[in-house]
């Protein structure tokens, strides 16, 4: 599994919850409404299934399964609208859910359950690049739904809004040499209220995304998505102030140089345009090299590894993929030429102008994580020449 950046709307699911206080709604003082949508990011597979089976709300990030206090969303979706192809739905496409009539107050937790597989069409699948495809496994663990924990409050008379982002990728685990693949989903809750967008043009099939960079820090990947087949990409929803919010925006496309731009402003409730089809962001051919390694120990929950770069003094993710269950096997490809650098122009309708990036031109790190736990990271790894591998990587409790 290869993966050049990690982040990409893939699908929204929209939750609107009337906050009444007797539990059918209305339009009086005491009654608000939340909005809920699922989003997610891009792979290399052809397609990822998942299909939904509740969605609930508790006002306790405590609570468990079978405590009180849990209230359903109706889900306005038949049955067959619930299977979703989630890499159907990038660049800001959304599914609306299911409305609720909620009490006015502060929520914590979300619980997003998905259905078992059962017999027939598994309910959770993942389709190959080569139409093979597999069922996805739930560890026993999530059968009760994916916790998320994100405090919010319902206001009267206000809307809130959530977007969960569902990453497919870093939720599809395979489980070594048995054949089998594991579902352990990825998501992330996302207010709507300060956010904005980037969009733009560049290759199809590019990976873009918008990362939070700062000197002597490692990148943060907020938001990524895969370029559509006319070109466009939208980088939605980006965490923003009325002021402006900035990003680097890295672009990968297969056997091209990394592109990276410096400097991105993004603006509540606005858009930021990077690139047009007069402009686009350009490729600049490059071989690639692969990283392979294994992160130890193998099948912790929310493990991932990622290929770093130093690129004018700030690191950005170029490549990340999940490593295997069983193994911890990974493999990262990453470009031989320079990554290519870019300042977004003080006069925003001016194009990029993009330069080769001083320094090494193909000197990585690589980073391996698990949820609860601390980064490890390797030794710099010169990959201007040759494939390479990388010496184990131990997580730490």
């Amino acid at each position: 599994m290869k993966h050049t950046t990690w982040s990409a709307a893939i699908a929204a699911a929209m939750l609107t919850a009337a906050c009444g206080g007797g539990g059918s709604g209305g339009t009086g003082a005491s009654t608000g409404t939340l909005s809920v949508s699922l989003t997610d990011n891009p792979c290399d597979y052809r397609a990822v299934f998942v299909t939904v089976d509740r969605l609930r709300v508790h006002a306790s990030g405590d609570a468990a399964e079978s405590d009180a206090g849990w209230r359903d969303v109706p889900l306005a979706l038949s049955p067959a609208q619930r299977r979703v192809n989630l890499l159907e739905l990038q660049n800001g496409v959304s599914l609306k859910l299911g409305d609720l009539d909620l009490a006015a107050g502060r929520y914590t937790q979300l619980r997003l359950v998905l259905a078992d597989n059962g017999a027939g069409t598994p309910a959770n699948e993942v389709v190959f690049a080569d139409g093979s495809r597999a069922p996805l496994t739930t560890p026993s663990a999530q059968r009760s739904g994916v916790k998320l924990i994100r405090p919010f409050d319902v206001a009267p008379g206000q809307i809130v809004e959530l977007m969960l982002d569902f990453d497919a990728c870093r939720s599809v685990v395979r489980a070594g040499n048995s054949g089998n693949w594991l579902l352990k989903p990825t998501v992330a809750v996302i207010p709507l209220l300060d956010v904005g967008r980037i969009a733009g043009v560049a290759t199809a099939g590019a990976l873009v995304s918008a990362q939070a960079t700062a000197p002597g820090q490692a990148p943060v990947v907020v938001k990524s998505t895969q370029v559509a087949v006319d070109g466009s990409f939208a980088l939605s929803p980006l965490p923003a102030t009325a002021a402006g919010t900035t990003y680097t925006v890295v672009v990968g496309a297969p056997n091209a140089a990394t592109a990276v731009v410096r400097s991105v402003p993004v603006v509540r409730q606005q858009t930021t345009v990077l690139s047009t089809s007069a402009a686009p962001i350009p490729a600049t051919a490059s071989p690639a090299s692969a990283l392979t390694g294994l992160a130890l120990p193998a099948g912790l929950d929310g493990t991932s590894v990622r290929a770093l770069q130093t690129v004018d003094g700030v690191e950005v993710e170029v490549a990340g993929t999940v490593p295997d269950a069983l193994t911890g096997g990974y493999l990262l490809r990453v470009p031989r030429a320079a990554a290519r650098v870019a300042t977004f122009p003080a006069t925003p309708s001016t194009p990029l102008s993009f330069a080769p990036a001083a320094g090494a031109p193909a000197t990585y790190v690589v980073e391996a994580s698990a949820a609860g736990r601390g980064a490890v990271r390797s030794a710099p790894v010169d990959a201007a020449a040759a494939d390479r591998i990388v010496p184990d990587l131990t997580i730490a409790p």
